[in-house]
């Protein structure tokens, strides 16, 4: 019984640091324009975005998403990134060049959620975002290339 109370609490400390770890701070995309993309997943899919893209889409991650506050919402979305990770309405690598040594970011994105991963850095962000998956298409498919 003692086991199973020490397990049910480290899993509750878990949880609870994977909520505060998702919601401290403010939402940034530390890109630059010298970032491009890669669609993965989506009606994209194959295509590759280009700088001026992922400036825009920096734009909309920093100013029209913040942090999820719904702890189910965090669970789930860690849960499923790191256990699926398929099946995402989109699904985006933004990447600086070969001769930049800089972050690299998975974005992933079901309905109104975005989850925002950091490479290799280990930073996951699951954020609520004011558009979804289509809206976010109709405005970077113009700056897309194959």
């Amino acid at each position: 019984m003692l086991v199973l109370r020490i397990a049910f609490f480290l899993l509750l400390l878990v949880f609870a640091g994977a909520f505060f770890w998702n919601v401290v701070g403010p939402v940034t995309f530390e890109v630059d324009e010298r970032y491009t993309g890669e669609f993965r997943e989506g009606t994209l899919k194959g295509r590759h975005l280009s700088n001026e893209g992922v400036m825009i889409l920096k734009n909309w991650i920093e100013t029209r998403t913040s942090p999820a506050w719904d702890p189910y919402r965090i669970g789930w979305h860690q849960f499923w990134y790191n256990a699926v990770t398929e099946r995402y309405d989109l699904k985006l690598w933004v990447s600086p060049p070969e001769s930049v040594d800089g972050f690299h970011y998975g974005i992933y994105v079901a309905g109104e959620t975005l989850f925002l991963r950091r490479e290799y850095y280990g930073r996951n962000r699951v954020l609520a975002a004011e558009f979804d998956a289509e809206e976010m298409v109709s405005i970077l498919e113009g700056f897309t290339y194959e």
